[in-house]
Formats: structure tokens, sequence, C-alpha cells
């Protein structure tokens, strides 16, 4: 039966979670959903769970739900090579038209996915538009107990129509991130998609990269996806995070060297969001910097970091060094930092100062 949807798990040592992920997909309800075609909304999935080298249950856990859905799950066992090698291997191996990543500790919306798929379905075989080659969903953030962490994450586009890559910037564009995203797999494999192996934090090459190549959107309504967090070791983590903090750089560098290589094959619309999603990103990074680390870590890992985004992309240095804090009208952080080697402290001192001033002046506006 052919597949719509691709889901890719990608899995380490993930023993205590990926059976809430899997359950949470409602298979069993699924099989009993007749399509017109004769198949059911469950003959449409296709889930690969790729275990990474775990050395706890998961890859039996996996075989254990491949035994019980011979027809829609696959275990697939790898040598450990970390996030990005999980993706690729799934992506190498989807039968779907269209892919979607789901961490195994993460879970869906039961009864939405039911509604999501059924929805792939129709936009998989619309004949009076072009192919869609991206569609955008909700997601929520919640605690490990199933709690909301914050308020649903939805975006304002419309939901009857295609609608361009170009919608996706401008000045109050939302951020994205990997649970709102569901690609047509023939559009990444002609990109030659890879995901970095070997380092965290690759996800965002999953938001940005396949913007070189997306051409047209829909926006299906509704919270998909269920982003748990708030787990030790998850590398969302604080702890975590700083202690991979050049693995967060070298990705970020990866991202620019791969949006600069694009000039001869992307669209010049494709290469100008792309190349806004990268300076919405690098900005962060910077941001991050100033706020949270002193002026041996500034020397030794930002500047660095900010000489290899000069070599690799001068048209992009230069972007950032026009950008204004915190907003059009502000003071241009990043060049006051680029040109003045002793002014680490200095900025940091003005965006901490600037924040605790945003804070008071909101308290008084709700007041």
């Amino acid at each position: 039966m052919h597949k719509t949807l691709t889901l890719v798990i990608p899995s380490y040592n993930m023993e205590a979670y990926l059976p809430r992920c899997i359950d949470s997909l409602g298979i069993d309800s699924l099989k009993e959903v007749v399509l017109p075609d004769a198949g059911t909304l469950g003959d449409r999935l296709e889930v690969l769970i790729v275990n990474d080298g775990s050395k706890d249950r998961t890859g039996e856990i996996a075989h254990d739900f491949e035994s019980r859905y011979p027809q829609i799950v696959r275990a697939i066992d790898k040598p450990n090579g970390h996030y990005g090698s999980c993706v690729n291997r799934g992506l190498a191996e989807a039968q779907g038209t269209f892919i979607k990543i789901l961490d195994a500790d993460d879970s869906l919306a039961t009864s939405v996915f039911y509604d999501f798929l059924k929805a792939l379905c129709v936009i998989e075989n619309r004949q009076d538009d072009e192919e869609t080659d991206l569609v955008m969903s909700g997601f929520q953030r919640i605690h490990f107990d199933g709690s909301p962490f914050e308020k649903p994450v939805e975006y304002s586009y419309p939901t009857d129509v295609q609608f361009g890559v170009d919608r996706l910037v401008g000045r109050d564009s939302p951020y994205y991130l990997m649970p709102a995203l569901t690609y047509r797999t023939e559009r990444l494999r002609l990109l030659k998609y890879r995901q970095t192996e070997g380092m965290l934090y690759t996800d965002t090459e999953w938001v940005i990269l396949p913007l070189c190549m997306v051409r047209k959107i829909r926006y299906w309504p509704g919270t998909l996806y269920l982003y748990s967090i708030g787990r030790e070791g998850q590398s969302m983590n604080e702890t975590v995070w700083r202690a991979n903090l050049q693995q967060c750089i070298e990705v970020r560098k990866n991202i620019v060297q791969f949006v600069a290589q694009q000039v001869d094959y992307a669209s010049s619309e494709n290469r100008e969001v792309a190349r806004a999603f990268v300076l919405k990103y690098l900005v962060g990074v910077y941001l991050r910097f100033y706020q949270e680390f002193g002026s041996e870590e500034m020397k030794r890992q930002l500047r660095p970091f900010d000489e290899s985004i000069k070599a690799i992309d001068a048209e992009m240095y230069g972007a950032l060094r026009s950008v204004a804090y915190p907003s059009r009208r502000g003071f241009r952080l990043i060049r006051f930092w680029q040109d003045h080697k002793w002014s680490n402290r200095w900025v940091a001192f003005y965006l901490k100062a600037y924040s605790r001033l945003a804070k008071i002046a909101s308290c008084l506006l709700r007041k």
C-alpha cells in the first residue's frame, strides 16, 4: 500500500519514552478508518524507529512494535552516530510522500493526528494546484507529566489555500521549530539534504536548509506535536547546552556554508528566505553570548565564530553588522562588539539593562 506519511523517530536510550511516543499515534484506531480506495488510514502511515546504537532496551521495544504492526512500523538498528545520522537514515529509507521527524521522548496529540493524516491524504491527491512541499502545523511545549508548559504555538497563515515561501519571513515573522514542519520527501532528496552527523542541535538544519527548495506551502491548523521539556540529559537542558556549546556553533557555521553555496541552485526567492532565517538564528547566537557568557568565553568562542562567518559569507556578515537591537531604531550592537574588542562587558551590560527595563515597562503596561 502506498504511504502518505513517514514518521522518523530517532531513538537513543529511549526505553522509558518510546512506548508513550508510539502509543500516541493510535495505530490500532488508524487501522479502522476506511478510505475511499478501500485501504485504511493506517495503511498510509510508515513509522521508522531508528535505534541509534542504544545501550538499553530501545532496540527490543522497537522490534516489538514492528511485530505488532508489521505493515506500518519498521525498526532500524544502526551504530551510534547521533541525531543527524538517524534523520539521514530515515530519509534514505522513507517511502512516504511526506516526511516528519518525531523525537522519541515527544508525542503527537492522538485525535489531532488522525485529522492531520487525513488532511495529508487529501493534499497529496489535489489536482487543482501545484504540489505542496511543506505542510505546517501547530505544536505545544509540555512538561513530562503531560501538563502544559506554555500555550500552543500556532500560526496566522491561511488554511484554505497554498502560499509561497516568501510568506514565511517578514518583520514580525514567527519563530519556527522542527515540530511544526512536514516536508515533501522528494524535495529533500532533490536538495540532497543531509543532516550533520556526530553533533547535537542539528534540528536547526531541518528548519532552514529545505527552504532552499520549498516552493508551495499549506498550513494545517491544529496543535499536533507535543514537545516535552525538562528531561534530565535533554539536549536543550541548560547544563547540556553549555557543555556542548561548540557543537551548536559548528552547526550554525555549517548552515551558513550550505546556504551560501546554493546561489547556483536555489531560486533568488528561496535563497532570500533561507538567508533571512539564517540571519535570525545567528543573531540569536550573538545575543545569547552577550547575555549569558563572560568576556573570556566571548574571546575564546564567539570571536572565532564571528571571523568564520566573515570568511564564509561576507554578505551575511554585512547583514549582521546592520542589525539594530532591540528594534530598527536600536543600537547596532553586533557591529559595535565586532569593532571594539574591549567591548564584551559593555555589550553585556547594555543587554541586561535593556532586559530589566523591558520587564519593568511590561509590568507597568499590564497595570
